[in-house]
């Protein structure tokens, strides 16, 4: 029996989710211990993982498709930084701002194809969405 690798999936997806582990502030209202749980590294450690992540889902998806990437934290580092990486990496994504049309929502979004909730600001437990679109095919960054 031969193993099954992502290579096997390259490109073959419309849509791919990527719900990426985290840190996990952005529901820290309900869970205030985590505070004295999290270091510095250790959210450097946690974006650093998620680039990968990120990185591996973008191959699955096929030229035209969309990749989201959601993450329940607020942290510059395992939100914007991410995807900012991201879309520096793989010239073969932008941003997908459909989202942004949406009038009802329109008080998240953060920039195009991206948005946010914070705690503080909403009463609601903090998280980040980006919506990308795969231009073309290959990795190019």
């Amino acid at each position: 029996m031969r193993k099954v690798t992502s290579k096997d999936f390259s490109e073959l997806f419309d849509r791919v989710l990527v719900d990426a582990p985290c840190t996990g502030l952005g529901v820290l209202r309900r869970n205030p211990d985590s505070r004295w749980k999290r270091s510095v590294k250790q959210i450097q450690n946690m974006a650093a993982r998620q680039k990968k992540i990120l990185n591996a889902a973008a191959n699955l998806v096929r030229p035209g498709g969309i990749l989201v990437f959601a993450v329940c934290s607020c942290e510059k580092e395992e939100t914007h930084d991410v995807v900012d990486g991201f879309l520096a990496k793989r010239k073969d994504f932008t941003a997908d701002p459909t989202m942004d049309q949406k009038n009802y929502w329109a008080y998240l979004v953060q920039s195009p194809g991206r948005f946010a909730t914070y705690p503080h600001a909403l009463d609601m437990d903090g998280f980040f969405t980006a919506r990308f679109r795969r231009t073309t095919t290959g990795r190019l960054g």
